[in-house]
């Protein structure tokens, strides 16, 4: 090989490689996050929302209860926002398959995050249930978090959860949904136990 088609290999293989750099850019870029949330980790004072559901239990698996939790998530964000409070969603299910369980909480979705496959067994179920499969399920907690973020580590981390509210059955989940539908900020804080953390 001489000089000058040395030369243009090296050329070609430049050009492929910005090309390919290019590609994945844009494909990331585009990359589905309809399942991703943006939790601030600053710390601070936080409401969190944990929805534990199954998509074999019908009144877990419905098109009303899925308005209903989307609804009130949206709607608890919005008014954590205005509030100076931060807000947190949790989305478990009782699902055996991680797949499945995705599948089923992207109809309530995005959250910030997903507890998800094992079935009774799965971690969260177990520490927000102590087992217990009633579905669908609605917990509010407060919690405080004090953080020093160096790059993806946390040091001196402090947290402390409360829970606020469990909400069990779509029933009880339509009276909280009714209850925000027509109450102020202020009143849900209120109704909450919240208005303490608010600045």
């Amino acid at each position: 090989m001489n000089k000058k088609e040395f030369t243009l290999l090296f050329l070609a293989s430049i050009v492929l490689f910005l090309i390919g750099l290019i590609y994945g850019l844009k494909t990331n870029e585009n990359a589905d996050t309809t399942s991703m949330g943006s939790i601030d980790l600053s710390g601070g004072v936080y409401i969190r929302l944990v929805f534990i559901g199954s998509s074999d239990c019908f009144f877990s698996n419905n098109k009303e209860t899925h308005h209903m939790i989307s609804y009130i998530k949206s709607e608890l964000d919005e008014a954590m926002k205005n509030a100076s409070l931060k807000f947190i969603s949790t989305g478990m299910s009782y699902d055996h398959s991680s797949n499945r369980a995705i599948e089923y909480l992207e109809k309530t979705g995005p959250y910030d995050e997903l507890l998800i496959g094992g079935g009774a067994f799965n971690l969260g179920v177990i520490n927000y249930t102590s087992g217990g499969s009633s579905t669908p399920k609605l917990m509010l907690f407060v919690e405080k978090y004090e953080t020093d973020l160096i790059g993806l580590n946390m040091n001196n981390f402090k947290d402390s959860q409360h829970l606020l509210k469990t909400y069990t059955g779509q029933f009880e989940i339509q009276a909280l949904y009714d209850f925000i539908k027509q109450s102020s900020d202020r009143d849900l804080a209120g109704y909450l136990g919240i208005s303490n953390y608010i600045k």
